[in-house]
């Protein structure tokens, strides 16, 4: 896919905040290619999977060194085991590739803006994240399920100065109707 998409915004730390605990857009034009994948293999016996993946090359980008945030690649693996009629769980994979941030810096003196900031780029690291979930179906529309959410208790930070939760779980139940 090819995409020249104009005022496309991108996350950046807000410079007024001494936290850097917000963010403001930037707006610019960018020419954007991507490609995605896709692999479902379902009903091997009792296992399923879907392997999917997206790429993505950004150019032109006015006035800015990089696309801030946003990954070059995600990539996700979901899998399916089918214990009974009843119980089935599985594991669920996602990568997200490396992104890029700006921070705001104040320096006394600095001659670039008005009211003394500077900012710099930096890479923020790939991020592995990987979930197991169990299901169990009480009726054809009714269902108990448990998700164990990034299992590796990693600190991850998908958007830079915000850390994605640890290890976390969800426990509940779904009506179908």
């Amino acid at each position: 896919n090819y995409s020249k998409i104009d005022d496309m915004g991108f996350f950046v730390g807000d410079s007024t905040t001494i936290l850097d605990n917000k963010f403001v857009m930037e707006y610019t034009n960018v020419e954007r290619f991507s490609g995605y994948g896709e692999i479902a293999i379902n009903n091997i016996g009792s296992f399923s999977f879907i392997l999917k993946g997206h790429y993505y090359y950004y150019s032109y980008i006015k006035n800015r060194q990089k696309p801030w945030h946003m990954p070059n690649l995600d990539v996700s693996l979901n899998t399916n085991y089918k214990l009974t009629d009843k119980i089935n769980f599985g594991l669920n994979v996602a990568f997200i590739g490396s992104r890029w941030a700006k921070s705001y810096t104040h320096t006394a003196g600095n001659t670039t803006y008005a009211d003394g900031l500077s900012w710099h780029e930096f890479e923020l690291k790939p991020i592995i994240d990987v979930s197991i979930y169990g299901e169990y179906k009480f009726a054809s529309n009714f269902f108990a399920f448990l998700n164990l959410n990034n299992v590796t208790g990693q600190k991850q930070y998908i958007w830079n100065n915000y850390m994605s939760q640890g290890f976390n779980f969800m426990l509940g139940i779904k009506y179908l109707f």
